[in-house]
């Protein structure tokens, strides 16, 4: 299975995402902001269609559309919560291709794994 270098990708991206969802997840249900969480995802869905539609990058949709939803409904103090997990949004993005090494070695073992089970 791990042979497959977009098996690799998937689980590489897949584990940043669950450590961001996870971190930004307990920061929603600690501070009661649930609904508020799932309308930002909302927006955000939609603003990046909106800048597909128009030629621009996705991620500037996103965050334009998503900041003025913030600003504008939900009050100044989200916007502190919504630029932070922006920012590690950002970081485990750039972040990234380093761990590029650290998975192939990952799947290497799993490849080998994969061969000794399936030789007993």
């Amino acid at each position: 299975m791990f042979a497959h270098e977009f098996v690799r990708n998937a689980y590489l991206a897949g584990t940043f995402v669950a450590l961001a969802c996870g971190t930004a997840g307990w920061f929603v249900v600690l501070r009661a902001q649930i609904f508020a969480g799932d309308a930002l995802s909302h927006v955000a869905f939609v603003g990046a269609i909106a800048a597909a539609v128009i030629g621009l990058d996705q991620v500037v949709g996103i965050f334009v559309l998503t900041l003025a939803l913030a600003l504008v409904y939900l009050g100044e103090h989200y916007v502190v919560d919504l630029l932070a997990g922006l920012a590690l949004t950002e970081t485990v993005r750039r972040q990234a291709p380093r761990a590029a090494p650290l998975v192939g070695a990952v799947s290497r073992v799993f490849q080998r794994l994969e061969v000794q089970a399936g030789s007993k």
